[in-house]
């Protein structure tokens, strides 16, 4: 019998597919569930890691079945255009997503009433999950809505390829900022990102070599594990081995990145309009949400995986993050083609050690891409801190140092007190110009101003003077 007469349920043996069929993708049309609230900043509600990363499961459909909700426009796997099958998310394929991710490939099964009124097996399963967290959007707060696709082969057949190269397209109903996708994560290196405000509405996404660290479960407790992508990354269980998933890419998608001053005292975010087009890839096993440490105005991602890889010796990932190269300068101060090793430093941080990583820094007048490498772990958080030089008795402006500090932005910049810390005043002098240091060292220029809402905070900015 052939893929297209086989059905599969666990304890099955594999069916074979054939290796000249169109791959086809299983878009489920099961009744979407609830959002559960995530504990992010700002957000109400909270959640297990376990009810985060499996009680969202929502609608995946096709746009030909329905433009009314998130949709599936096109998949293209391999550079061939994917068949989407609209199917029923009963219990089988929905137990299917919940295990496979959350435990490796466990179950998966369909039944005859499950694809098109036929006995089916799709090569592949696309799975949507969603949560809502607390934005500040001009003068609203609204609930942000992040989402996140996972596509994963069927282990009920052979033969089912490897996936090298996959273009996502999605449609939303509408367009409320809220729920746009306008920065992008995944476990494939991204080569293409249309984010969907600039789109009509259509989110457009191509990645190279989907793989991911993943951790082998085996004798393990079920409690703390997570998903790829995870806001409670600290609590997830780790193991020693790994071995690498190479056939199931995952997408994580957010209106747009957050600014780097705190808009509340209770710490709800404010997304940045100007960084619409950012995005992430990893091939770490978790990968948590990125902030900003806004005392010292540094962006950071945490991620998180085993010790050890399976192969021998430490385990080591990649991630590379873009951003456009007016987010840049609006955080950082300077223009892409201005980023390097000195002037934006990338560095692993973890339990208060610094230790820089290797990184390729690609500017253009578009943004500028972070490609970083050797990347250890439990949970390390990657860094990326803007850093001013200068030589010895040589004039730090007032302006250059609020711009490195990402501050340009604030409605009234002219109210920034600058001044140097207590230990550093001996070698510093201040005045309305800027800063001066008459000895060689790293030294922390203060500065205090007052965000949005009045309250005073302080960031501070790292000048390397030779």
């Amino acid at each position: 019998m052939t893929s297209a007469s086989m059905p599969y349920c666990l304890g099955s043996e594999p069916a074979i597919r054939m290796a000249s069929d169109v791959p086809t993708v299983l878009t489920p049309l099961g009744s979407a569930r609830p959002m559960t609230p995530v504990m992010i900043v700002g957000a109400t509600g909270t959640s297990s890691p376990e009810s985060a990363e499996s009680a969202n499961f929502m609608r995946a459909v096709s746009c030909e079945t329905s433009s009314q909700e998130l949709c599936v426009k096109e998949i293209v796997i391999n550079g061939t255009n994917a068949r989407l099958v609209p199917g029923y998310t009963g219990s089988c394929i929905s137990q299917f997503a919940t295990k496979y991710t959350l435990q490796g490939p466990a179950m998966g099964c369909t039944k005859s009433m499950d694809l098109d009124m036929k006995t089916q097996l799709p090569d592949y399963f696309v799975y949507f999950s969603r949560s809502k967290s607390g934005c500040r959007v001009d003068t609203q707060v609204l609930d942000c809505i992040s989402q996140q696709v996972d596509i994963m082969p069927n282990p009920g057949l052979k033969n089912v390829p490897r996936i090298t190269q996959l273009a996502l397209s999605l449609q939303l109903p509408n367009s409320a900022f809220e729920t746009q996708m306008g920065v992008a994560g995944s476990n494939g290196r991204i080569t293409s990102f249309i984010p969907s405000v600039q789109n009509g509405n259509v989110m457009r996404i191509e990645i190279t070599d989907p793989s991911r660290r993943f951790a082998d479960y085996t004798g393990t407790s079920t409690s703390g594990r997570c998903g790829w992508w995870t806001p409670f990354i600290d609590r997830c269980t780790l193991a020693s081995a790994t071995t690498e998933i190479s056939n199931d890419p995952k997408f994580f998608f957010y209106p747009a990145p957050l600014k780097n001053v705190r808009v509340e005292a209770d710490g709800i975010v404010e997304p940045n309009p100007i960084g619409i087009g950012s995005y992430f890839s990893t091939d770490a096993q978790h990968v948590g949400l990125s902030s900003f440490n806004f005392e010292t105005g540094a962006y950071g991602v945490t991620v998180a995986g085993p010790h050890e890889s399976h192969l021998g010796g430490l385990n080591e990932a990649y991630l590379e993050n873009y951003w456009p190269a007016a987010y840049v300068m609006d955080n950082f101060g300077i223009t892409p083609a201005q980023a390097n090793a000195v002037t934006l430093p990338v560095t692993r941080t973890f339990l208060g050690s610094n230790t820089a990583l290797s990184t390729t820094y690609r500017a253009t007048d578009q943004g500028l891409l972070l490609s970083s490498t050797g990347i250890t772990f439990s949970t390390p958080t990657v860094s990326v801190r803007r850093v001013v030089s200068a030589a010895a008795g040589q004039m730090v402006r007032r302006t250059d140092i609020i711009a490195a500090a990402g501050l340009r932005a604030l409605p009234s910049p002219n109210q920034i007190v600058i001044s140097t810390t207590k230990k550093d005043r001996k070698v510093a002098s201040v005045s309305k110009s800027g800063v001066r240091f008459t000895r060689r060292g790293s030294y922390d220029i203060l500065l205090n101003f007052k965000d949005a809402n009045g309250k005073t905070s302080k960031r501070y900015v790292r000048v390397n003077v030779k």
